[in-house]
């Protein structure tokens, strides 16, 4: 065999043994009336397990999910099963390009989720992994207090509803939240959260950003849970002031320590070299403590 031939061969298994877990279980259900899957380390007992909320336009079906089809969503989750962590996502009340946008019935599904796998899995612990929209969702259910996640890692997060409807990076949100929500937006894409009062009635209380602003003593309650971000540097939806970086500002005055991981030269929102860079920061941040 030559030396390139060779060398095909072990790139090719290289890319296999990435894209396609060779050891994990996939049960596909129905919880609360939405689709889920769990993907379990299979023949290991797990040493913990994640809920993963999806970001505008994911879904889960019967037959797969957005996070299992997409490369680099998928090369996150083979990293996490490898390091023997149970996989659990909820289609979380999304419709087709209308992700979770934090509004109660993505809450209610998710905490379907959970309550499932504490009866039926014997989870008692949690740790959550939220991409890009999915963040607000993840950020009301601990400013709420529905549930304290162990650890919650916020990639390429879009946490401020009010940054999302003004449109950023030209990607229409106004129908997506105005969907969402159940109300009748002022104008088209980009909207104008300042002016539009249907839009800040709906909205009160599920927007993350608005809620610490506002409330700053919400925040306190997260400090039970270890935090972590990572993004793309030049990602247009996720640097704006009143987005991320406002978060954190609210988290460093209470004290939070929340990790940011920048990366440079990534190719995109959620491209896979973005979710790669991810990956190998997030297993070592969900590494549980020597004897757990």
């Amino acid at each position: 065999m030559n030396h390139k031939r060779l060398k095909s061969l072990i790139v090719a298994a290289v890319y296999l043994l990435t894209a396609f877990p060779l050891a994990a279980a996939v049960e596909r259900l129905q919880i609360a009336g939405e689709w889920c899957f769990i993907e379990t380390p299979d023949g290991r007992t797990p040493v913990g397990a994640i809920v993963l909320m999806h970001g505008n336009g994911e879904t889960v079906g019967p037959e797969t999910s957005s996070w299992q089809s997409n490369a680099g969503e998928r090369l996150l989750m083979n990293k996490l099963l490898e390091a023997g962590y149970l996989l659990a996502q909820s289609n979380a009340a999304a419709t087709p390009a209308n992700g979770m946008w934090g509004n109660t019935e993505t809450e209610r599904t998710v905490l379907a989720l959970v309550d499932y796998l504490r009866q039926k899995r014997g989870v008692a612990v949690f740790d959550a992994i939220g991409i890009s929209a999915g963040n607000v969702t993840l950020l009301n259910l601990e400013l709420e207090g529905r549930i304290r996640f162990q650890h919650a890692v916020l990639v390429a997060p879009v946490i401020s509803l009010v940054s999302l409807y003004r449109c950023p990076a030209g990607s229409d949100r106004v129908t997506g939240i105005s969907v969402a929500f159940g109300f009748t937006p002022a104008g088209p894409c980009p909207g104008k959260p300042e002016t539009d009062t249907a839009f800040q009635k709906a909205t009160a209380g599920h927007d993350p950003l608005r809620t610490v602003q506002q409330s700053p003593d919400s925040i306190h309650g997260l400090t039970s849970t270890a935090w972590m971000a990572c993004y793309e540097e030049h990602d247009a939806k996720v640097p704006p002031p009143e987005n991320i970086l406002k978060l954190n500002d609210a988290f460093q005055a209470a004290g939070i320590p929340v990790p940011a991981y920048v990366l440079a030269g990534a190719s995109g929102h959620t491209s896979k070299e973005m979710l790669e860079g991810c990956a190998a920061r997030v297993v070592p941040f969900l590494a549980p403590p020597a004897g757990r």
